[in-house]
């Protein structure tokens, strides 16, 4: 999961770099199997989802092969546990916050989620990097996990648009079934930008012409 300060996987990622093929340092399984995932979503997101391995994995957490198998049996395990954290990622920490904590109009609140969701590129960009492998996946095995993340991701943004409905910020026949899929475009369109190197003036330009032109202004175009 991704490391953040005071959390109990802090210091994993130190600790997956790792310099030669020196003994691993002696962690509690919890502790052992953060590792080995913050090292998978190294490997899946440098290898892609159909090439990295358990030794890839291995390698980057200066463990031996059998010891990730054990924490990860099979192939599918280990694929299934990388996914799973990045839609927790994806949903969790940009969409469900904002549910939790809305903070001013939503379409303000859509806006913000995007550039946080574009700084977020920089500070974890594995997590995005796989997510747009996955994303594309469309004659892979975890496609069938790809749309069942993408019904809840849409699910969770409906139910922010629905708020702004509620409280009057979004014009009450902005259909939100489509809307949701035009922000989810978007964040597709933020990580392309921010990989391309466009500049942040760029990505908030692009930003704004979705929320405020399209979710902002529907209600003058109506």
């Amino acid at each position: 999961m991704v490391v953040k300060k005071g959390d109990k996987s802090a210091g994993v990622k130190n600790a997956a770099k790792g310099g030669g093929r020196q003994r691993a340092s002696r962690m509690s399984p919890e502790q052992r199997r953060l590792q080995l995932l913050e090292c998978a979503l190294s490997a899946f997101a440098e290898r892609g989802l159909g090439e990295a391995s358990h030794s890839d994995l291995a390698e980057r957490a200066n463990v031996s092969v059998p010891t990730t198998f054990h924490y990860f049996p099979t192939r599918e395990s280990l694929t299934g546990s990388v996914i799973e954290e990045v839609a927790r990622f994806l949903i969790e920490d940009f969409v469900e916050v904002r549910i939790v904590r809305p903070d001013g109009p939503t379409a303000k609140s859509v806006g913000e989620m995007l550039l946080a969701f574009s700084e977020a590129i920089d500070l974890h960009p594995d997590y995005i990097r796989i997510w747009l492998q996955w994303s594309a996946s469309v004659q892979s095995p975890v496609w069938t996990e790809y749309v069942a993340f993408e019904k809840k991701a849409l699910r969770a943004l409906k139910v922010l648009l629905l708020r702004g409905q509620r409280d009057g910020s979004l014009h009450p026949e902005l259909d939100c079934d489509v809307a949701c899929r035009v922000i989810l475009s978007c964040a597709h369109m933020v990580a392309h930008m921010k990989f391309g190197k466009s500049t942040r003036e760029d990505i908030e330009r692009a930003v704004d012409s979705v929320v405020y032109g399209y979710l902002g202004g529907y209600r003058h175009s109506i």
